[in-house]
């Protein structure tokens, strides 16, 4: 038993626990070692692309709340969040615009025209997949 230890301690099961955590220690750097050598290949600053994935994490991370991060507080140095802008057509528009505008789409649809496609495939797909997930 070491000077400083517990005597009623089990010292087999600590030196187990010990060798746990260094194992773990060890797999942690593995890892981020591959990860900087992967940055270095691709001709990165690993500190610099460690720092875009934390960047990205948090952006990630405050759209996930209902609000999307709205009401959440800002961080020293976060970066700004850039969203869609939507643009609408003015209230007030020319003669026969919105006429114009209406019989075009009228007529797509009625031609069955796919070559200005308003469906987006892969998202489609992916909700028939969740759907059949769900169901099992």
């Amino acid at each position: 038993v070491p000077g400083n230890a517990d005597q009623y301690a089990d010292q087999y099961e600590v030196r187990r626990e010990e060798k746990k955590e260094r194992i773990e220690k060890n797999k942690r750097r593995q890892s981020r070692n591959l990860e900087e050598r992967a940055a270095t290949d691709r001709g990165l600053n690993p500190r610099d692309m460690r720092k875009n994935e934390l960047k990205r994490a948090l952006v990630m991370s405050k759209n996930s709340t209902a609000s999307l991060g709205k009401f959440d507080e800002k961080l020293n140095g976060e970066p700004k969040v850039k969203g869609l802008k939507r643009k609408f057509d003015p209230l007030v528009s020319a003669k026969g615009e919105e006429k114009a505008k209406n019989m075009a789409i009228l007529n797509r649809v009625a031609k069955g025209d796919t070559s200005a496609t308003v469906l987006n495939v892969r998202k489609a797909q992916r909700a028939i997949n969740n759907s059949k997930r769900n169901k099992k």
